[in-house]
């Protein structure tokens, strides 16, 4: 696939049929079967794979912009992506184009089940899909995180060991529980820019630079 040109949202605007980002968004939220995991992978399929819209890197980063902002990640990440691709107009088509499917099959989809719950074979089926949101999400977790990683070792040993550290310890708070999700960011938050202050030194990105 070519190297993403970056572009503004207005010149986004102008070359992008609001009508197919419509359409893209539409087969998203009619996909979105399994839970945040599964429409996150799928979202990432889309802007990053299929339509090239914007890098990994990117993609990431607004995904760790939506982890600080309170309400649901989804929606949030899907004003960013809009914003990006086509504007405000782009926003308010992306969230037409995610929550009109989502919304009327969950209500079908509720309604069904609250009726079929108790047959053997849905109950069955059940315990078969939860597996695989499971493995979705593991996929779009190496999705994310292998970007981050690449980018950490082009800039050295002590970017890398910053990275992992992070990781490590947000990993090691959220497993004990009962830990609110806000602090961890703010405190990994805080400890990043300690770290990327004093010991890392983070490169000047050039403007329109996409990482490779």
């Amino acid at each position: 696939m070519p190297p993403t040109v970056e572009m503004q949202p207005e010149e986004n605007a102008s070359r992008i049929s609001l009508l197919y980002l419509f359409k893209v968004w539409f087969s998203l939220g009619i996909e979105s079967f399994g839970g945040g995991s599964t429409t996150l992978t799928l979202i990432q399929r889309a802007a990053i794979d299929r339509e090239g819209w914007m890098t990994m890197e990117e993609f990431t980063r607004y995904w760790a912009i939506c982890q600080v902002a309170p309400g649901i990640n989804l929606f949030g990440l899907t004003i960013l992506l809009g914003r990006h691709i086509a504007g405000a107009a782009g926003v308010f088509v992306c969230m037409c184009g995610l929550i009109l499917p989502s919304v009327s099959v969950t209500i079908l989809m509720t309604a069904g089940y609250a009726y079929l719950q108790h047959f053997p074979i849905l109950q069955r089926a059940v315990r078969g899909i939860v597996p695989t949101t499971v493995g979705l999400g593991l996929v779009t977790f190496y999705h994310v995180l292998a970007p981050m990683l690449k980018r950490g070792y082009r800039e050295g040993i002590r970017s890398l060991s910053a990275l992992l550290l992070l990781l490590s310890a947000s990993i090691a708070i959220a497993a004990r529980g009962r830990v609110m999700v806000y602090l961890v960011l703010v405190g990994t938050g805080l400890l990043g820019a300690l770290l990327y202050g004093t010991v890392v030194t983070i490169p000047q990105e050039k403007k329109g630079e996409t990482a490779k």
